[in-house]
């Protein structure tokens, strides 16, 4: 499972109030769990606050995906 699913998970959030929190939509929010695309740096900086990771466990993540 990937690091944005997880979080959201824990947050106990749909994909849809998720993307409200994070200022995206639900199809991006699916977009990020899939691997298919990533979050911005803003979303990043916000999804670090919320879950409380490093930022660069976040991109680490990120790109542990792309090379998947």
């Amino acid at each position: 499972m990937n690091k944005y699913k997880e979080i959201r998970q824990r947050l106990k959030m749909t994909q849809k109030q998720f993307g409200e929190l994070l200022g995206v939509g639900q199809s991006a929010v699916a977009q990020w769990e899939s691997g298919e695309n990533f979050p911005a740096t803003m979303q990043l900086y916000r999804l670090s606050e919320l879950s409380g990771e490093s930022m660069t466990e976040l991109l680490m993540d990120r790109l542990n995906q792309q090379k998947k």
